[in-house]
């Protein structure tokens, strides 16, 4: 029969090895972080400050929707300028580009 304290001590010696092994993962993570913020430090601050705004529910906010927003007419404004370039090139009889540019040099 199993006595109370052999069970305690069975549970005490796995929970003493799960600590050990979270200690060492925690030192390990610690040691990174700290690294990465000794080599790239405002790549660092801006991951932590995205991950705050994250985790206190700034992502369905209207401050994350205009700024996505944003980011998206920023990202697409160099397509569609190149796209109204080329169209305003083109030969409106034939759609192709116009050789206007090279006659004039």
């Amino acid at each position: 029969m199993i006595s109370a304290d052999d069970s305690f001590v069975e549970v005490w010696g796995l929970l003493t090895d799960r600590a050990s092994v979270a200690r060492d993962r925690f030192t390990k993570l610690r040691e990174d972080v700290i690294g990465e913020l000794e080599r790239r430090p405002f790549r660092t601050l801006a991951l932590s400050a995205g991950a705050g705004f994250l985790l206190a529910g700034g992502l369905f906010s209207k401050f994350s929707f205009r700024l996505i927003s944003f980011g998206a007419r920023l990202a697409l404004f160099p397509v569609v300028a190149a796209e109204l370039a080329a169209a305003l090139e083109a030969d409106p009889s034939t759609g192709r580009p116009s050789s206007r540019r090279s006659s004039q040099t």
